[in-house]
């Protein structure tokens, strides 16, 4: 894996094992990525940085279908297990467009990262199953798969394993931790979308209403992602989780409203809430500079 810094606005590259490149939380066209790296390399603008970690493809079954994402180990890990997060990218999102940016910000600090694509998650999915087949209670079961298959890896500390997602990764972050309880040592919520039931709602009076197939925000999912969500009381069922909570919320998010997570550190029992001035949906650049200082704190806090 190649990572670049572009120094005009901090902006990072990275260049996937499979020779995709991904910008800004984007995917640069697959095919002509290499030619894409190669010209802005040649015109002296972006200049390598050192990536201090190894990254290793990685894969489970959950069913009949595959899940497939990467582990990142520290670059001087020899043997011995680790305490090990486990990331959860957003909706119409994958783990080599988000999450990879949180780990690499941690994994140095002597952690084990776990990033995957959940199946059906995007169109840019490497996990099998498409969107019409995904909803949050489908992720929830691929998470704790997921969280299950980790426990076999012979670096993974099972008695320190830590659940970080973002956005509706958030949310089925929370979910799983409220199944999974103590096996949990801590949970981290980047900007969760909990107003993903009001806004199933918003849309549609009951599940009588929504058609076979929605797009939303330029994906297509199935009627499968309503089911449950509108009898689901989110808050109640997530605060069943009585382990340590960090949530970290844009103020500037107009697609998951920093309100939300206002009402969600007040409905856990133990959890705190830290605001990221100014940050839309999703934590980039300074924001996620700033972001990732609590998050380190947090999670070194609760390592043995």
């Amino acid at each position: 894996m190649l990572q670049f810094n572009y120094g005009g606005n901090g902006q990072t590259v990275v260049c996937g094992p499979d020779g995709s490149v991904f910008y800004d939380s984007g995917k640069i066209m697959g095919d002509v990525a290499p030619l894409i790296m190669k010209e802005v390399l040649k015109a002296g603008v972006w200049a390598p940085i050192a990536v201090s970690y190894d990254m290793t493809e990685w894969e489970c079954r959950n069913g009949d279908k595959t899940i497939r994402g990467h582990y990142m180990l520290p670059k001087d890990y020899e043997s011995g297990r680790l305490p090990t997060i486990i990331f959860s990218h957003g909706f119409n999102s994958t783990h080599m467009q988000v999450t990879v940016n949180y780990a690499a910000k941690i994994v140095d600090e002597g952690y084990a990262c776990i990033l995957f694509d959940f199946c059906g998650g995007s169109a840019d999915s490497t996990s099998d199953g498409n969107g019409t087949e995904m909803s949050i209670f489908t992720e929830e079961e691929e998470l704790k798969c997921v969280f299950e298959a980790a426990k076999t890896l012979d670096f993974v500390d099972p008695d320190q394993m830590f659940l970080l997602g973002c956005s509706q990764g958030g949310v089925v972050s929370a979910m799983a931790a409220a199944d999974l309880q103590g096996e949990v040592k801590a949970l981290v919520l980047c900007f969760p979308a909990f107003t993903l039931v009001d806004d199933a709602k918003a849309a549609y009076a009951s599940i009588d209403e929504v058609p076979e197939t929605v797009e939303v925000m330029g994906f297509t999912i199935g009627r499968i992602y309503y089911e449950g969500l509108f009898d689901l009381d989110i808050l109640a069922d997530v605060s069943r989780y009585k382990g340590d909570v960090l949530i970290l919320h844009g103020t500037a998010d107009n697609i998951a409203p920093y309100s939300y997570s206002e009402a969600a550190v007040e409905a856990y029992e133990n959890a705190k809430l830290i605001p990221i001035e100014g940050a839309g949906h999703g934590f980039r650049d300074k924001h996620l500079d700033e972001a990732m200082v609590p998050i380190t704190e947090f999670i070194k806090a609760h390592t043995k």
